[in-house]
């Protein structure tokens, strides 16, 4: 039995296989410190990404992950054709043009399907039986994946507000604190939480500056940015 689950993952992970040029490092250690202090920094400007430019970021990151997706499934295509690599192109390129040109759909379609499972599975769990299963998923489908369909653009903004201010704000206490215990392990507790800090809140200042720079670039340093412009006045013709 255990024989046949080693080689029943061997073939499901086969379009994966890669030959190593030679024997490999076997001192290549990297402190789990140093991780996470680069994964706390890569969350907060993430989330700060998605503060600023949620719409576009999200679309930009989706199609990343639908070519991971496009890859993955394209590699167990690749074996019917007997070229893995092929495969792994195709799905890749085909999962990612229709993410990025067809960003609403597909994010509805992957809701649809992800709620369609997640209905059926409860239908079963309180014994219905197959036909009635089937019309859980699909009324589950239709009821979660049109919204996100009708209403995407707010959906996405919404999403991406609470999820960058999440990511912000958690990256942001991981990077205190690992960068703090690996950087100043001899600092006092509470002055090093203070320094960490102010360097998380500059990581986080100087962009926001020169974004509202970029914004308010066209508009003249003698006005206020909160004062309307006046509009010319029109001159009457005479009667």
């Amino acid at each position: 039995m255990h024989f046949a689950s080693e080689a029943f993952l061997h073939q499901m992970t086969a379009p994966f296989h890669l030959t190593a040029g030679g024997p490999l490092p076997h001192d290549l250690v990297v402190p789990m410190t140093d991780v996470g202090a680069f994964l706390a920094l890569v969350t907060i400007m993430v989330g700060f990404a998605y503060l600023f430019f949620g719409l576009q970021v999200f679309r930009l990151i989706t199609t990343v992950e639908a070519i991971f997706a496009g890859i993955i499934v394209g590699a167990f295509f690749g074996l019917l054709i007997e070229s893995p690599p092929i495969g792994m192109l195709i799905g890749g390129l085909a999962a990612g043009l229709a993410t990025w040109f067809y960003t609403r759909w597909t994010v509805a379609l992957v809701v649809g399907l992800l709620a369609a499972i997640e209905g059926g599975m409860i239908a079963v769990a309180h014994g219905a039986n197959g036909i009635g299963a089937f019309f859980v998923a699909l009324a589950s489908a239709v009821a979660i994946g049109a919204p996100v369909l009708m209403f995407y653009r707010t959906i996405i903004m919404l999403y991406t507000s609470f999820s960058g201010g999440a990511m912000v704000v958690s990256g942001t206490a991981a990077a205190i604190v690992l960068i703090r215990f690996h950087a100043m392990p001899t600092v006092p507790q509470e002055t090093g939480h203070k320094i960490v800090g102010l360097i998380c809140t500059l990581l986080l200042a100087i962009p926001a500056f020169y974004f509202q720079r970029l914004r308010y670039k066209d508009v003249p340093a003698a006005l206020s940015v909160e004062e309307p412009v006046a509009a010319p006045a029109v001159k009457r013709k005479a009667a």
